[in-house]
């Protein structure tokens, strides 16, 4: 089959942190990498070659050949087909549950510790009102305050069924009817006390937490911190969002694979970054993204009768053949932007009023149309009837995000569970959603404490050995690892307001490809070349500092070739052995360090903090002098 990936709104992966949102350069090597604002919008109105209804067909441009492979769930996931637990575990890793109930024990520590004082202060303001009050001390509400008893990781389990529960039988009024002991009229009488307690809930539910809020990383990590951020989000134009799902998802995969993405995500500087990585994209884009075709869009919001429905115009960019934009008719105008795809006429299915009928448009339309459908269907399953994330109303915006975070991992499994069963026994109806929440929260539920003893691995669940996995994707050789550097910048706007941004250097294997041009630049390098570099007779001192920086883009090794799709961390480790066999006549490898140009304070010598990679976070000199 050919190789879609889907980046809906269902599939995207939300960042935690602020820091991956860097605005980078990363449009180097296209055609728009040296375009202003300016540009780009003068390039929408006569860059462009357009061909409206009467000639739209004239342009038939073939589709590129896609990488072929078949998609279907691991071989662990299979033999975990039977078990819902297992599945629940393969997504929601017993480790995870561990670290969270670590965490959340740590937090109700840190608030207790706290509370007392304020129970005192309470206590004295009650005093000053009702003079027969008789007052607790300050080491007796210590004592109470501090014998509570621990969140265990199984609790947190079973605190996830009871609300897979609640999505079957809400109780809609309020929560508390779940633990109520007398039935009224039709209306059941709650099961959860025979489960856990109303005290027991509340407290998971209040003290849930993830992270250790006086850490050394508190100030980037603490989701309720109330000062406000120094650096701005990524705008929604900007693709960087769409790159980082492509530099985790198929990362030393063969190439040659369709990107869909919705209108949220697309750009005309995304295709062309995409192209020029060997992937292909399609997806919905908004008119008002700079660089796109201004000719083609229809004025009109819905269809006028005259105008017959499936009509379509086409623009192809002038400065990259390649990328193509369509405007396309449907009850309404639905805009597109494509690269690699085929405009040869198709015809899709479309409903009117009860009938179905066929409607033409260009084929990238119709690709679009099949790969989507799946972060369709998973973004209705996830947000409909049997959402644990709309069960239950949190106080503190985090957990809903957990929340929805685990919704998807219930997806997930549901997906695989439906799969691997209709395969099981063949000619019986797979479980529906409903069935499967039905034995999920019984399986949940049925995770006590003797479950996280031993050995944690989801491979015990299986009901056949399952040896290990040979994943397809790129990995580092054996004990290599990469490390993003946490040097940044801090710039001023053109409105004024600072912005931090992360340390980009040059890519090593870029910057041999390519003397004399400007190399890709990255924020990784690969920690032990690093050191294996430093140790190697490195003679002068002042270079030891120098860092191996490394790029996933793919790179043109062998001219010979008529393409590549190894990438820069790929041809370095590789192909030349971690730097050991460069070609003959590429330029002689060094190690730098920073000019003096780049000289900054690190966040330390303010906040106290200190960071073996130079601090968490930087000024520079000229950003300090103008304030």
């Amino acid at each position: 089959m050919h190789q879609r990936l889907g980046l809906g709104v269902g599939i995207l992966k939300a960042s935690t942190s602020r820091d991956e949102e860097d605005a980078v350069d990363l449009s180097a090597g296209t055609p728009f990498d040296k375009l202003t604002k300016e540009q780009l919008r003068e390039s929408a109105q006569t860059g462009w070659t357009t061909y409206f209804e009467a000639d739209s067909s004239s342009l038939q441009l073939p589709g590129a050949k896609l990488a072929h492979a078949t998609a279907a769930p691991t071989e662990l996931a299979q033999a975990l087909g039977n078990s819902l637990e297992g599945l629940f575990f393969l997504f929601l890793p017993k480790s995870m549950w561990l670290s969270i109930a670590t965490e959340s024990n740590r937090y109700q520590l840190q608030y207790r510790t706290q509370a007392a004082d304020g129970i005192m202060a309470r206590q004295r303001r009650i005093k000053e009102r009702r003079p027969g009050y008789k007052m607790k001390t300050l080491q007796q509400l210590q004592k109470e305050q501090l014998s509570f008893k621990p969140i265990q990781a199984h609790e947190l389990v079973t605190f996830i069924g009871r609300l897979c529960a609640r999505t079957l039988c809400p109780f809609r009024e309020k929560m508390s009817n779940h633990w109520a002991v007398d039935a009224q009229g039709a209306v059941p009488k709650g099961t959860f006390g025979r489960y856990i307690s109303t005290r027991c809930f509340e407290e998971i539910v209040r003290f849930l937490h993830f992270s250790d809020n006086h850490g050394p990383d508190a100030r980037s990590t603490k989701p309720g911190r109330s000062s406000p951020s120094p650096t701005r989000s990524t705008a929604p134009s900007s693709p960087n969002a769409v790159l980082r799902n492509i530099e985790e998802v198929p990362d030393g995969l063969p190439k040659r694979r369709l990107i869909i993405t919705d209108r949220f995500y697309s750009s005309v500087l995304l295709s062309s970054i995409l192209l020029q990585r060997g992937l292909y994209h399609v997806g919905t884009i908004q008119t008002n993204r700079r660089g796109y075709c201004k000719s083609i869009p229809y004025k009109h919001a819905k269809r006028p009768k005259s105008m017959v429905r499936g009509s379509y115009r086409i623009a192809r960019s002038k400065a990259k053949p390649s990328i193509i934009a369509v405007s396309w008719m449907d009850k309404w105008p639905v805009h597109f932007i494509a690269t690699g795809c085929s405009t040869q006429p198709a015809k899709l299915s479309r409903r009117a009023g009860a009938d179905i009928i066929e409607v033409q448009a260009p084929q990238l339309v119709k690709d679009y149309q099949d790969g989507m459908g799946g972060a369709d269907i998973h973004d209705q399953l996830r947000l409909q009837r049997y959402s644990i994330q709309r069960s239950m109303k949190m106080r503190k915006y985090y957990l809903t995000i957990i929340l929805g975070l685990i919704d998807m991992a219930l997806i997930n499994a549901y997906t695989i569970y439906r799969r691997v069963q209709a395969a099981r026994v063949p000619g019986k109806a797979p479980p529906t959603h409903a069935e499967y929440m039905k034995l999920m929260q019984v399986a949940l539920l049925s995770v006590g404490a003797a479950d996280f003893e031993g050995d944690l691995s989801v491979r015990g669940l299986a009901d056949t050995p399952v040896p290990p996995s040979r994943t397809p994707r790129y990995t580092l050789p054996g004990g290599h690892t990469t490390r993003q550097v946490k040097i940044y910048r801090i710039t001023r706007g053109e409105n004024g307001n600072e912005t931090r941004k992360r340390r980009q250097y040059d890519c090593k294997v870029c910057s041999l490809l390519r003397p004399g041009k400007n190399a890709w630049e990255t924020t990784f390098y690969c920690v032990e070349c690093t050191e294996a570099k430093r140790k190697g007779g490195v003679v002068d001192t002042t270079n030891s500092k120098g860092k191996i920086y490394l790029c996933q883009k793919v790179r043109q090794h062998d001219p010979s070739a008529s393409t590549n799709s190894a990438t820069c961390s790929q041809i370095w480790h590789d192909l030349w052995r971690g730097g050991d066999s460069i070609p003959p006549g590429l330029k002689a490898f060094r190690l730098r360090v920073a000019s003096g140009r780049d000289v900054q304070y690190a966040d330390s010598a303010v906040n106290g903090a200190d960071d073996s990679d130079g601090g968490s976070s930087v000024r520079s000199v000229r950003s300090l002098n103008s304030d």
